[in-house]
């Protein structure tokens, strides 16, 4: 089984509760963290303000679009903390994220958003701790 600390960075609810759906019902038992804001984003990335005492996450599934802003600061942040923290970049057009001048590359994974709840956790699973 695995385990760990999920940051989940989303302005859309529903999306937000399907990937929680899709973890609620697998093997694996995570903890997710989910915040719909550039700015929330930063803090517990940084772990400051309310999120002081969350506990650094694992991995962050990041949103490229959220409504006032593309994920470029959050991947930004999440890149230069020490030790990097993995982020897997989705969007409902993958092509769109790959062709914007943005440091994507940065990206450890760059998906379309799934319809299947299953491909969230196998996308996911290499980045938990196996316990």
């Amino acid at each position: 089984m695995s385990s760990g600390d999920l940051f989940v960075i989303d302005d859309n609810p529903g999306d937000i509760r399907f990937i929680e759906e899709a973890f609620s019902v697998s093997e694996l038992s995570l903890t997710i963290h989910t915040v719909n804001t550039q700015d929330e984003a930063l803090d517990l990335i940084h772990q400051r303000n309310e999120h002081e005492d969350t506990p650094r996450p694992d991995v962050a599934l990041l949103d490229w679009r959220l409504s006032q802003t593309t994920g470029k600061e959050i991947l930004d942040a999440a890149k230069s903390v020490t030790p990097p923290l993995p982020v897997v970049v989705m969007s409902s057009s993958k092509p769109q994220v790959q062709s914007e001048n943005a440091p994507i590359s940065w990206a450890d994974q760059i998906i379309e958003k799934p319809t299947d709840p299953e491909m969230y956790v196998e996308l996911l699973r290499p980045y938990l701790t196996a316990q």
